[in-house]
């Protein structure tokens, strides 16, 4: 298991990049120093407090999530990916890193849910350490939670403020001028 912030690998991730994929279906993870560069640029110092949730809405294999936690791994990860491969690469590298989230295996776009991975950890004192274990559920992941909670706050902001109607052209895109 992960102790120190330079054990954050993503394994798996090669391994399915050069052996499996080949960019099939346009699967190209973020190499790791650009998902380490990105994690630097936004996530603010002041908001790596414990406990304080990150939200990889298209995680792949996880290394965004395993970005930030080489900054805090005391932080609450959540990812979701279309892929159940990539899904489960990401609740292997939670597991193996003790990484506290949920993983969703659903369509960020269309917010249509199929499972989620929850990763807890316990401690064990026999060990004097933290051992993951996860469990799988049908119930809404977080995800999805907070989008319906933003939706209810920004329908509400817009009740007293009427919104002029859209024009769509004749091919369903909205025209802007």
């Amino acid at each position: 298991m992960a102790t120190a912030s330079f054990d954050f690998t993503d394994a798996l991730g090669d391994l399915f990049m050069d052996l499996v994929s080949h960019g099939h279906n346009g699967q190209f993870f973020t190499p790791q120093p650009i998902c380490d560069m990105m994690s630097i640029m936004t996530i603010a110092p002041d908001q790596l407090e414990d406990g304080k949730s990150v939200l990889d809405c298209a995680c792949g294999s996880g290394r965004m999530l395993l970005a930030a936690a080489k900054r805090n791994r005391n932080l609450k990860f959540y990812g979701s990916d279309l892929d159940l491969t990539c899904v489960k690469m990401t609740l292997i590298n939670m597991v193996l890193n003790t990484m506290v989230g949920e993983v969703a295996h659903m369509d960020a776009l269309t917010l249509q849910h199929f499972k989620t991975y929850s990763v807890r950890k316990v401690y064990d004192p026999g060990t004097n350490h933290y051992l993951p274990y996860y469990y799988e559920s049908n119930a809404n992941p977080f995800i999805i939670q907070k989008i319906k909670e933003s939706n209810v706050k920004a329908s509400n902001e817009f009740k007293s403020d009427p919104i002029e109607e859209l024009l769509i052209n004749k091919k369903g895109q909205i025209l802007l001028f």
